[in-house]
Order: structure tokens, then sequence, then C-alpha cells
């Protein structure tokens, strides 16, 4: 006796097609194996299961065909949550807080970002376990979380019309822009031309050799056995803030 073929099983002694939500992959099966949770197949006789598509699910097993996310939850409510589900999904999930829950071209609700002022993590980077899923979305604390745009993006800045901000929780500044010093939770701003910047720092040495050769002058020109002249302790005092103005300019600070 020849077996059956994939895509039956044997029946009272002769061959039977698998019914819809049923497959046998192997010939000579004695019976078709029912589609899993997340998978449905809604032809007979056949040798496999399919995965629900994105935005749609199926819960129980030897399923003919999946649901849709859209039939669970009322649309038409401003209140109520999105829900979305990837392909293969044994159930919808309900769009939390912090993410963004769109449809696509299609109308299909099949996946999630984030929201303005929360970083969305890539799924690689998280340690994920079947018994405590971890949720990727943390909210944004840099910028006072003006740094995390919704859909994955970072700070642009509104002058450059540039991205300024990249990284784990947009907190790293991008070529060409840096924080306040001593601010590490700050926005990144431009910098500007490095001609601009070097040109600056020129006037300011300029300034401060300036100031030092005439303050020589008048130290020269000076006698020390009478009281000190007010206006050599006002450049005196003057020349020293250029110096701490010079220091802090010169390292890229605000």
């Amino acid at each position: 006796c020849e077996s059956c073929a994939a895509g039956t099983e044997t029946f009272q002694g002769s061959c039977r097609r698998c019914q819809a939500g049923y497959f046998s992959d192997l010939p000579g099966s004695p019976q078709c194996s029912p589609c899993s949770a997340g998978s449905f197949q809604s032809l007979p006789g056949q040798t496999s299961c399919r995965l629900c598509p994105a935005g749609s699910f199926s819960s129980q097993s030897a399923s003919a065909s999946c649901t849709s996310c859209s039939d669970t939850w009322d649309a038409s409510n401003p209140e109520a949550r999105p829900r979305w589900a990837a392909a293969g999904s044994a159930a919808c999930e309900t769009c939390l807080l912090g993410a963004s829950c769109e449809p696509d071209a299609n109308g299909v609700y099949g996946n999630f970002t984030n929201s303005d002022g929360f970083y969305l993590f890539p799924a690689e980077l998280l340690h994920r376990s079947h018994d405590s899923p971890l949720y990727p979305l943390f909210r944004c604390t840099h910028g006072n979380g003006l740094a995390c745009l919704k859909g994955g993006r970072c700070y642009v800045h509104p002058e450059t019309s540039e991205e300024a901000m990249t990284g784990p929780m947009c907190g790293t500044c991008r070529p060409g822009y840096a924080k306040p010093i001593g601010q590490p939770l700050e926005l990144c701003r431009h910098c500007g031309s490095r001609t601009v910047n070097f040109l600056g720092l020129g006037l300011q040495l300029l300034t401060v050799f300036s100031m030092a050769a005439f303050l020589m002058i008048v130290n020269f020109l000076s006698d020390y056995s009478k009281p000190k002249n007010i206006l050599s302790i006002i450049l005196k005092q003057f020349f020293n803030y250029t110096q701490m103005a010079t220091a802090v300019l010169s390292t890229g600070g605000d």
C-alpha cells in the first residue's frame, strides 16, 4: 500500500485531506496537526501553516483565519489606545505610554515607535525573557525631553536644520555641536565655523597681549612710593577677567 501524501491523513484505511486550520508536512501522517496560535491555514490539504500578517492575530490553535487588531478597539473613540501586532502574534498589544501606534499605508497597525519625549531602544540591545518581557521605551532625560523626537529621531538644531544629537537616549552631540560646560543633560548647540572661532580667539589673544603690554608700560612709569593709581588697579582687574573669558571660550563653552 502507498502511504498518504503530505497534506493528508490516514482515515479508515484511506487518505483524507487535512481540514482548514490543520496541516501535515510528511507523507504517511496518521493525522493532521493543528496550526499553532499566531498562525492559520485557510485552505484544506496543506503541508504547512501561515503566520498571521502584521496587524492581526489568532489566539487559538487550528485557526482558519486571523482577526484584525482594528476589530479589537474603537477607533472612533479619541481616548481609546490603538492596538497593534507583529506578524505571527497570538494577541494584539495595547499602545502604551510613550509609544506612537499609527497605521501604515494599508491601514495596518503592525508596529509602534516612540512619541516625542521618549526614546526607543533597539530590541537587540535589551535583555528579554519569556517570563518578564522588557518594554523598550524610556522617558528622555536630555534637554527636558526635547532631545528625543517621534519616530526614533533626535533633536534638530533650529538654525542648521540638522540632527544635532545621536546615540542612546539622544545624549551625544554630533560633530560640530557641543553642550555647555558642566551641563551634560542640556541640548547640543552649534559650534559655528572654525574660521569664525579662530578669528574670535585671535582677537581675544590680541586684546590680552595689548592689555599686558599697556600694563607693563604703566607699571614701568608708575612711582610705587605713592599710592597706586586707580586706573592701574581697574586695568589689572579687567586683564584678569579677560584671561578667564579667553580660557572659557577657547574650550568651546557657552
